[in-house]
């Protein structure tokens, strides 16, 4: 049984999406704005690794810093270092003490605290 043409157009959307350019993210999502069914398909763990897959390495959208402000007080700042990436406000009195594998150990007054960017989209910004 030959699939369904419905399945074959998500099949040659997803082949185009994939192909989008990995060094401006705003592509995708600007994609996934376009119906429910191309948010979805963006969305799918199984198109993210794929994405990765294609494009083999992805590139640095920026970086976070610890940068002393007005009284001498450390505060983390995320650096863009890609176009499409604005500059995210300061989180004043938050430290970068590490980061690995996506995830960014902040240390904030007496608490540390563990930031996921994919859970926590914009977690960040002010």
């Amino acid at each position: 049984m030959s699939p369904s043409p419905a399945t074959l157009m998500e099949e040659i959307v997803e082949e185009i999406l994939i192909r989008l350019p990995p060094q401006n993210p705003a592509c995708l999502a600007r994609a996934s704005f376009v119906c429910k069914r191309w948010c979805r398909l963006i969305s799918f763990p199984r198109f993210r690794h794929r994405f990765r897959e294609f494009h083999h390495t992805l590139p640095m959208l920026g970086f976070l810093c610890n940068v002393t402000v007005d009284g001498g007080d450390l505060t983390a700042r995320f650096v863009p270092t890609a176009a499409s990436c604005a500059q995210l406000a300061e989180r004043p009195r938050r430290i970068v003490l590490d980061a690995r594998h996506g995830r960014v150990l902040l240390f904030a007054g007496s608490r540390s605290h563990v930031h996921n960017p994919p859970e926590s989209m914009g977690a960040l910004a002010v």
